[in-house]
C-alpha cells in the first residue's frame, strides 16, 4: 500500500467515524428532546419517526414542547441524514481505496 493510498484509507477512516459520531449525537439530541413529552418510553411508536423525518405528530410534541419551555433545543431530523450521509460517504471512499490497493 503506497503512502497516498494510506492517507485515503485515514480519511475515508475517519469521514466514517464522523459520521457516526454525528449519527449519535443526533440520536441522543432526539432522545433527550422527545423524552419531555410524556417520559423517555412512551409513546415510542410515535415519537421513532421523528428521528428522520417531520410528520404531523412530531410538529404537535414540538409545539406542545416549545410551548411548555422544555429544556435544550428542538430537535432537526437534518442532523441524522448529515451523519448518515457523511457515514456513507466513507463507507465509499474506504471501498474505492481496497479497490485502487487490488490493482
Amino acid at each position: 500500500m503506497t503512502i497516498a493510498a494510506l492517507g485515503q484509507a485515514q480519511k475515508s477512516n475517519w469521514l466514517a467515524n464522523a459520521g457516526l459520531a454525528i449519527i449519535g449525537i443526533a440520536c441522543v439530541w432526539w432522545f433527550l428532546f422527545y423524552a419531555q413529552w410524556s417520559g423517555p418510553l412512551r409513546m415510542l411508536d410515535l415519537k421513532v419517526p421523528c428521528l428522520v423525518h417531520t410528520i404531523d405528530e412530531c410538529s404537535f410534541f414540538r409545539s406542545n414542547l416549545s410551548s411548555f419551555h422544555a429544556s435544550g433545543p428542538v430537535y432537526q431530523p437534518l442532523v441524522m441524514w448529515i451523519g448518515t450521509a457523511t457515514f456513507i460517504a466513507g463507507q465509499f471512499l474506504k471501498r474505492g481505496t481496497k479497490r485502487g490497493a487490488r490493482r
